[in-house]
């Protein structure tokens, strides 16, 4: 173990002098305050947690989730947290304390390879509890590019959800860890909303946080908590747990505002049926789950190869695979400034025709090609575990994922067996439930991992008018052989 340690953490002469990560702020606290918790140096640059870095050899499951960079990064003071939220146009929620910022490198595996993953810990000033619980956090949406990666809080990255939802728990006292996902900032492509990727990512969490921290640190609990797109990371987490694994207990999966649509929407939507659903942050998305996919299940090329050739193609690689997310679906800069309105001006006619009109809307999947991603859909949305309890968020108000699209997936979760409870905002939207329910977020994570009271009882599905129902134009079947 030391060995691994001294190979992989090796302190530079730069950075042994430079006071990397000192916060700004005159008498902030630094990083000597979690020097005693810490297992590892945590010396290594900044821009070495993105260099690639052999996997450890020979590749093991006991190799998953073990720190082979760290570097300490900044202290995020209350205040930090506030004007930073408040500079994306959220409301604050409060903070109690402020947090050290690290970067860490950690090995997941992916399609039974080893994979570098990037990602962040946030160790607060005060933890809330000796041991303290660990918190995973999945964070929404940020874009395929590498410079989205939230370690990297990149000028260009899309923040403003994933510090809502990170900060609500650091400025909370809770020891939390979010993870980049793999090809974010690190070697390789990102496939969006590629289950198994989330999930083991998600898991080796577990495992890398206490790599990362002292023994007897961290308690044996973990919640897992993602929002949006890792809202999905975080059921797919669920539905990997039993068999990948992972380190302590799983309390809960808590889930807000997630997409657990059938992932054959997608197909629908490069078909030229799909017109009437979309809009030009849809078509972006439905260019990045595809494009995403076949560089990752097919290999590099893969992605550009199932568009048109000649220069829209090319300009749409660039955007799509390597911009973030406000760039990539913006109206201005995505897919419309390309000319692209419909699947049928951008993806190659087999798309369009068999993997689009026959498969992902009729499932008429008849051929190889429309056979092989009807898998990739199911894959996508796998059963959960019937044993780790569900909390799932809705924000009433949501514009993004319609509650009625949500509903499709709570259906499936609970037609397959999934412990599921259902919580609804009656004012929440697709972000800015986060900051209302702060509150109650908070005190539940607290009440689950190390005692104490349980907030009110939140509301359920009787808020809406009328019963809530699946209202996806599509079916939505709860069979796991099923997309």
């Amino acid at each position: 173990m030391e060995m691994r340690r001294t190979f992989y953490c090796t302190v530079t002469i730069l950075a042994a002098l430079a006071p990397a990560g000192c916060s700004d702020e005159e008498g902030a606290p630094g990083r000597e305050e979690i020097d005693d918790v810490l297992a590892l140096p945590c010396q290594d640059g900044l821009d070495s947690v993105y260099e690639d870095v052999a996997p450890p050899s020979p590749w093991s499951a006991d190799e998953r989730g073990k720190i082979v960079r760290c570097a300490y990064d900044h202290y995020v003071s209350p205040e930090d947290m506030e004007a930073e939220l408040i500079a994306n146009g959220k409301t604050s929620p409060g903070f109690e304390v402020g947090a050290h910022k690290l970067r860490i490198l950690y090995f997941t595996e992916r399609r039974g390879e080893p994979v570098a993953n990037s990602g962040i810990v946030y160790i607060p000033s005060e933890r809330i509890g000796d041991p303290t619980p660990a918190v995973v956090l999945g964070h929404g949406s940020v874009g395929l590019g590498d410079d989205c990666a939230p370690s990297k809080e990149h000028p260009d990255g899309f923040e403003a959800d994933w510090k809502s939802l990170a900060y609500l728990y650091a400025g909370a006292r809770f020891l939390s860890i979010m993870p980049d996902f793999p090809g974010l900032g690190t070697a390789g492509a990102h496939p969006w909303l590629y289950a198994e990727d989330e999930a083991h990512a998600m898991l080796d969490g577990t495992r890398a946080i206490r790599d990362l921290m002292n023994p007897g640190v961290v308690s044996n609990q973990n919640l897992i908590v993602g929002h949006s797109n890792g809202g999905h990371a975080v059921l797919a987490a669920s539905a990997a747990a039993e068999d990948y694994g992972y380190a302590g207990e799983i309390t809960e999966i808590i889930t807000i505002n997630p997409i657990w649509l059938s992932m054959g929407s997608f197909g629908t939507l490069v078909s030229n049926l799909g017109v009437a659903l979309l809009t030009p942050t849809l078509m972006a998305n439905t260019m990045m789950y595809f494009y995403g996919h076949a560089e990752v299940i097919d290999g590099p090329g893969a992605g550009r190869a199932l568009w048109l050739p000649g220069e829209k193609g090319d300009a749409a690689e660039d955007v799509i695979g390597n911009a973030c997310w406000r760039v990539a679906t913006g109206v201005e800069t995505g897919p419309p400034a390309l000319g692209i309105e419909l699947g049928s001006d951008i993806f190659l006619p087999e798309y369009v025709d068999d993997v689009g009109a026959a498969c992902g809307f009729n499932d008429q999947c008849d051929t190889p090609l429309s056979t092989k991603w009807r898998e990739i859909w199911v894959a996508d949305r796998p059963p959960p575990n019937t044993n780790i309890p569900i909390l799932h968020w809705i924000g009433a108000k949501d514009d993004f994922i319609l509650p009625a699209y949500q509903q499709c997936g709570i259906d499936r979760i609970v037609a397959q067996g999934g412990p599921q409870t259902t919580c609804v905002d009656p004012d929440g939207n697709h972000s800015g439930i986060l900051q209302t329910n702060a509150a109650w977020f908070r005190q539940h994570a607290a009440a689950i991992t190390v005692g104490g009271d349980e907030p009110s009882a939140c509301a359920g599905t009787e808020v809406f008018e009328e019963p809530l129902e699946c209202g996806l134009p599509l079916p939505n079947s709860t069979d796991p052989a099923d997309p």
